[in-house]
């Protein structure tokens, strides 16, 4: 008996040093904060001269002529206004009507048109699209809002700027409400008498205005459907599309200059070139006097962000819809607008308001990977350059403050003080 409660006794003791450990029943694994102590996640914010070696802003090579759209505006935010100037060119000599040759035939009345093709870009519901005679020639490789010739050693001015109107052909109304398959459709009737006369080279061209002040838009190129009358065939009707010809957007005031801020995209497609330098170290605790600095390249970076505050963009040239600027990476920073450009770091949509008086909120560009990358690299210094792609794409611009902010968001272990 006394055997089998020694036995007894000796399991109890077994199982009872076996449980008189520290260890938390539940946790699975040897250690449950690797490397001592209790993760926290700190903040480090640098203001610009901490860590912006250079900044620059470069002009692309793009002008109204590579966008991919036609922008028409009347006193758009009080300032911009452009208007479409066009001609067109490659009226028919002679129709077939079968296999008969008719050249002896009359213009009926006819439709010029083009699409809205993306009702975001209207400023307001309802637009109304004036087309004109414009009363004088211009030279379609080189006209500006206020010259009609505007080429080097030579110029002209008009006596209306934006091009000299003629006679009132039609108005073509637009309403977002319109549902209608053919509701982003712009049409405008020309009569028979101005058909003959832009056949006969007696009008100079077409002119595109807004009539509404405060309005902007963008729209396509124009076509023209040309109907026809062969003169021994009085009973059909020909359609002749004509679509050739110069199409030229003339606008005022120019692209507003400031060299304090950072310029991004438009139609210039102007780009900004960020240059900064990585901090050696971070804070190794919320209170940095009481503990040694991490350094960078073994901090745990959750996020990097580099910090740009929008600012309003003036005369009538702010973004009317999401911007969406890229961050690349600048191979060779020391070429200046020179230098080829690495891949994609980060792309934001971002909303025009952001672009208007009232905005506060920075934008935030994510860069942890690519620091992170330069830490691994034992590299002390990033350059970045904001842009637009595809160029040309935009009217508007992006402005940013010159004074961009670096935020880091890391984890680090700190080791409980015991009182």
């Amino acid at each position: 008996m006394r055997g089998i409660l020694e036995t007894g006794a000796i399991a109890l003791l077994t199982i009872g040093a076996a449980g008189c450990t520290d260890r938390i029943p539940t946790f699975s694994g040897a250690d449950p904060f690797p490397g001592g102590g209790t993760p926290a996640t700190l903040e480090q914010v640098f203001e610009t001269s901490a860590f912006l070696i250079d900044a620059d802003v470069y002009a692309g090579r793009t002008t109204i002529l590579d966008a991919r759209f036609h922008l028409l505006a009347n006193q758009f935010d009080s300032a911009l206004s452009s208007n479409l100037l066009a001609t067109l060119v490659g009226f028919p000599d002679t129709i077939h009507v079968g296999t008969e040759p008719d050249s002896d035939f009359t213009y009926l009345e006819s439709q010029l048109v083009g699409i809205i093709s993306d009702t975001l870009t209207a400023s307001e519901p309802d637009l109304a699209f004036q087309l004109w005679e414009v009363a004088e020639p211009w030279d379609t490789a080189a006209v500006s809002w206020e010259n009609r010739i505007d080429s080097p050693g030579q110029s002209a001015s008009w006596a209306q700027p934006g091009g000299t109107r003629g006679a009132l052909i039609d108005v073509a109304r637009w309403s977002a409400a319109d549902t209608a398959a053919a509701a982003d459709s712009l049409v405008w009737q020309i009569p028979p008498e101005v058909m003959e006369r832009l056949a006969a080279g007696e009008i100079p061209g077409l002119l595109v205005t807004l009539q509404d002040a405060g309005t902007r838009v963008n729209i396509s190129r124009l076509g023209l459907r040309a109907r026809i009358r062969p003169s021994d065939h009085p009973d059909v009707v020909a359609t002749r599309p004509i679509s050739r010809g110069s199409q030229r957007v003339v606008y005022t005031p120019d692209i507003p200059e400031a060299n304090d801020v950072l310029r991004v995209g438009g139609i210039r497609s102007d780009r900004s070139i960020l240059r900064i330098t990585l901090p050696e170290t971070l804070p190794g605790c919320a209170d940095a006097s009481n503990c040694a600095p991490l350094r960078g390249e073994t901090a745990s970076l959750n996020r990097v962000e580099l910090l740009l505050d929008p600012l309003p963009v003036p005369a009538g040239y702010r973004p009317f819809l999401p911007i969406e600027v890229t961050m690349r990476s600048l191979l060779e920073p020391e070429l200046g607008s020179r230098s080829p450009l690495g891949g994609g770091i980060f792309r934001d949509s971002i909303a025009p308001e952001r672009f208007g008086p009232s905005s506060q909120e920075p934008v935030s560009f994510f860069i942890t990977g690519p620091v992170i990358q330069a830490y691994a690299d034992e590299e002390d210094e990033l350059a970045v350059a904001l842009l637009v792609e595809p160029e040309a794409s935009t009217f508007g611009f992006a402005w940013f403050d010159r004074t961009p902010r670096l935020r880091f968001v890391y984890t680090v272990r700190q080791t409980p003080q015991l009182p």
